[in-house]
């Protein structure tokens, strides 16, 4: 987290250039873990503060060089939608948006010149040839488009996730998913590397993804069913070791995994 105390923020000698040095620091300290790290997961939490972007930007792209996994939501997508070179052509990135969230990126697109309308068109955000035009034009990434039905799209496979959720959506339900996709990206990877699994990265990272909106919405569900109305996404996480027991049981696991 680039982030300061409550004692840096109320110093008086504090300065433009000091909090400019400061978040750099923070950024290096940060750019200095990611060779050990397996996925990145940049938006939750994060803020719109543009010091601190600058600094996530510089994050993004030691993951990129260092060939990690990048997962971008929240104001993660609102970074890169003013800065998209960040991750074009990054196959290994991952977007998490929302209808909103779809909508300023097919914006952001439209304005670059890779997306056009016709005056009188609509813009069908449901539409999968849509997605499939925003994930070209970013070069491959892969896009999860979450709605009523989430539509994943990398480019060349397409798969759609739509399992009854919850009811109710809690405010970090898409941190989740996020945070969940980072760990099913990363055990996929693992499973390629000890060749457990034969799979292309590409694919792998279409299937993590789809996986894990399985199992955020089962989680969701059970979630509400329990809390009703008064559902946080507490409740979500409390609710995710039950769902991946009854998906995959620990004792039909092989103990490499």
């Amino acid at each position: 987290y680039l982030t300061e105390s409550r004692e840096e923020k109320q110093d008086p000698t504090s300065s433009p250039e000091r909090e400019e040095a400061m978040h750099a620091s923070g950024a290096e300290h940060v750019c200095q873990w990611v060779p050990r790290m397996d996925a990145v997961v940049v938006g939750p939490g994060l803020g719109r503060d543009p010091q601190v972007l600058a600094q996530v930007a510089t994050i993004i792209r030691s993951a990129r060089e260092a060939e990690k996994v990048i997962i971008l939501d929240a104001d993660g997508l609102f970074l890169i939608n003013s800065n998209l070179d960040l991750i074009q052509g990054y196959k290994k990135c991952v977007l998490t948006p929302n209808v909103i969230e779809f909508s300023r990126l097919v914006d952001s697109l439209e304005r670059r010149g890779d997306v056009t309308f016709a005056p009188d068109e609509i813009k069908d955000l449901d539409s999968s040839s849509l997605l499939a035009t925003v994930c070209n034009s970013l070069g491959g990434v892969t896009v999860v488009r979450k709605g009523p039905t989430d539509m994943i799209h990398n480019g060349e496979q397409t798969l759609t996730v739509s399992v009854a959720g919850s009811a109710r959506r809690a405010g970090g339900q898409g941190d989740i998913l996020a945070g969940t996709i980072a760990v099913f990206v990363s055990w996929s990877f693992e499973a390629i590397k000890s060749k457990r699994v034969k799979l292309d990265e590409r694919m792998s990272i279409v299937m993590a993804c789809y996986v894990a909106c399985e199992i955020v919405r089962i989680a969701c569900r059970k979630a509400f069913d329990g809390r009703r109305r008064s559902m946080v996404a507490g409740d979500v996480i409390e609710a995710i070791g039950s769902v991946m027991q009854e998906i995959f049981p620990a004792e039909s696991i092989n103990s490499e995994f």
